[in-house]
């Protein structure tokens, strides 16, 4: 009977040990950037290279340049398979860009990676070159029936030209990255609170909330002690604003939808078209 139990007790301890094995969660090992130097606007493939069977969630963070949201996701569901993050960045600048273990997936992935990525800007749109046989105008852009003809307008990604374009109130930039320009769609993003010079910054990504502790502690007056604050200065995110959103464009005429994210994003998103 003993030796029924001792047999029993090692084969459930080796069951457990395979089966935590199974599922340990992933530690990240590197990350590369596919472009290694993109420019402006192009997307951009993170390889997240983990080990570990078990899936766990990875947060990126692009730090520099200008403001671009994190973004999670789960990898490594495949042993050393890692994860692939595309991102687009509209602004050129250098780029601290940094996977971490995600605070609001769980489980989180443990150990980090970072490289450093320098977007460059567009190049400039070559002139056309002038019309052979001195200067003379290409048929059918002189005078005549071709000066005439209507010129398609040009709508810029950033720059919307229709009517009734959201606009985005103070301390908010708008963003049209991975959104339907032609639709309407557009965001605002609130731009960060910033700790004086001589205060070290704690920031809260889940509501913005900035705490700033002084970098040299300011001492107490004689027969005094520090209150439960402590020094500390704390902002907290007011509620998002609302923004005008277009009724309609002219390629989408069902309108968009005001909406908001979070504590630092709002905008606006194309209404459903109507099934008839």
């Amino acid at each position: 009977m003993k030796t029924s139990l001792k047999k029993y007790a090692l084969s459930l301890a080796c069951l457990i040990a395979v089966c935590g094995s199974a599922h340990a969660v992933g530690t990240i090992t590197g990350l590369v950037a596919v472009p290694a130097n993109p420019v402006a606007g192009e997307s951009v493939k993170y390889k997240i290279s983990t080990s570990g069977a078990g899936a766990c969630g990875v947060r990126v963070v692009y730090a520099g340049g200008s403001y671009e949201p994190s973004d999670n996701m789960l990898i490594n569901n495949q042993p050393a398979a890692g994860g692939v993050m595309d991102k687009t960045i509209a602004k050129a600048g250098t780029y601290t860009v940094t996977a971490m273990g995600s605070p609001s997936l769980n489980p989180k992935c443990g150990g980090e990676a970072k490289i450093t990525v320098v977007i460059k800007d567009k190049p400039a749109r070559a002139e056309p070159a002038p019309a052979a046989g001195g200067g003379k105008p290409a048929p059918g852009t002189g005078a005549g029936m071709g000066a005439l003809q209507p010129q398609a307008p040009v709508i810029t990604m950033g720059a919307v030209t229709f009517p009734e374009a959201m606009t985005c109130p103070t301390p908010y930039t708008k963003y049209t990255q991975g959104v339907d320009v032609s639709k309407g769609e557009a965001y605002c993003v609130k731009t960060d609170a910033t700790c004086p010079d001589t205060y070290a910054s704690n920031r809260n990504p889940q509501n913005g909330q900035l705490t700033c502790t002084p970098k040299v502690p300011v001492a107490a007056p004689d027969g005094w002690t520090h209150g439960s604050g402590n020094g500390e200065l704390i902002f907290n995110s007011i509620s998002q604003p609302l923004v005008k959103c277009p009724k309609s464009t002219p390629d989408w005429q069902w309108g968009t939808t005001y909406y908001k994210e979070g504590w630092n994003r709002m905008g606006c998103r194309a209404n459903m078209k109507p099934a008839f």
